[in-house]
């Protein structure tokens, strides 16, 4: 009998393992996008990727397997990870690059996070890497996207894009919860639905005090939970998503153009001849819009989720930092000729190098313990 009690014990423990184990497989694949088809590197051969479902509270293993032709991580953008960096991602910051060929287990750990976390992608013709090795090497600005998504597609305003358009159907009088998140490197997005009123009730992991809009502007690397209510006359709607500023001048020329996705109602009716298109969505350099915005951010602060804000006789430190990006001066020679002025940027004016030997965690990890560090990179 007690024999049995520690099989049944045991098998208890390897299915509760298991089930929060998920295998990611990173390789090429072809896929097609503004009339052109090329080779992606993407997990789990889906752009975007996949999804992992989790709760508050759960550790999760997720092994990765590299079968690409270059170093690569992946950063889990939005959870804490606390008291757990070395599975945080960055690239020579917490972790060497998994190079092709091996895998990489990452633990995370879920803590306080609510709400919906990153990944998806904008769509960039050519190879992205060519790309940006070229803007590292000649230190420009790193390239920008040709088109964004809505779930992997560019929407019916761009070339070759119709038929593959996103579309949502959506039943009268529910209410529907949008994870939307802006994967976008360094475009920030006003997002609306034609026709239809938002309530944005999270941010970046954490619940906010609901904002009530026709309209949203949100930041790469943001994500927000927003309610939405199908409570208007049967028929399509454009959800579309619009660029808002860029240091770019080139972007103004693609302002106007939106990335949108289709929302129709079910039921039996006569569809117009094509959907309605958001008239609330503020135009390209809006900062009246964006200020307008931003400014009804504010945390829930409920007696279910409080906020301890510290006070000034309990801070201890005070630190001055400044993240710059500026260009750098470059003169006309003889020998030398500027093209296009070079970019740097920095924090505290030190701007980053990769390491060559091995990540910042694991060299400040091993310099307390001994003075020799070894190759790990």
């Amino acid at each position: 009998m007690k024999s049995q009690k520690n099989r049944t014990a045991i098998l208890l423990v390897i299915f509760l393992v298991l089930q929060f184990l998920v295998i990611s497989l990173a390789r090429e694949k072809n896929f097609t996008r503004l009339c052109e088809t090329k080779s992606m590197l993407v997990v789990n051969d889906i752009f975007p990727g996949p999804e992992i479902r989790v709760r508050k509270g759960d550790t999760v293993y997720i092994n990765v397997h590299n079968q690409g032709s270059y170093g690569i991580t992946i950063h889990w953008h939005g959870i804490l990870q606390l008291r757990n960096p070395w599975s945080d991602g960055p690239e020579y910051i917490t972790q060497c690059p998994i190079q092709p060929g091996t895998n990489f287990t990452y633990k995370v750990l879920l803590s306080t996070e609510e709400g919906t976390s990153l990944h998806s992608a904008s769509w960039y013709s050519g190879d992205l890497k060519e790309r940006v090795d070229e803007a590292m090497e000649e230190g420009t600005s790193l390239p920008r996207s040709d088109a964004y998504t809505i779930n992997g597609q560019p929407g019916d305003l761009y070339a070759c894009s119709k038929e593959t358009t996103y579309r949502r159907k959506v039943d009268y009088g529910k209410t529907y919860l949008l994870r939307i998140v802006n994967a976008n490197i360094d475009s920030t997005l006003f997002f609306a639905v034609a026709q239809h009123n938002l309530t944005v009730v999270g941010l970046d992991g954490s619940y906010i005090k609901p904002i009530y809009t026709t309209y949203m502007l949100i930041s790469p690397g943001q994500t927000m939970d927003v309610l939405l209510k199908a409570d208007q006359v049967l028929g399509r709607y454009y959800m579309a998503g619009r660029h808002f500023s860029s240091d770019n001048a080139k972007v103004s020329e693609i302002g106007p153009i939106s990335v949108t996705s289709i929302m129709e109602y079910n039921a039996n009716y006569t569809h117009p001849t094509s959907p309605l298109f958001p008239k609330t969505i503020p135009m390209y350099k809006d900062s009246a819009a964006a200020l307008n915005f931003t400014c009804q951010i504010k945390s829930l602060a409920s007696p279910k989720h409080p906020i301890n804000v510290p006070l000034d006789n309990d801070i201890t430190t005070r630190m001055f930092v400044t993240a710059s990006m500026n260009s750098l001066y470059c003169e006309d020679s003889g020998f030398l000729s500027c093209v296009e002025t070079p970019v740097a940027t920095s924090v505290n004016n030190i701007s980053w190098v990769n390491p060559r030997s091995t990540d910042l965690l694991q060299a400040y990890y091993r310099f307390s313990q001994t003075l020799s560090l070894y190759s790990l990179c």
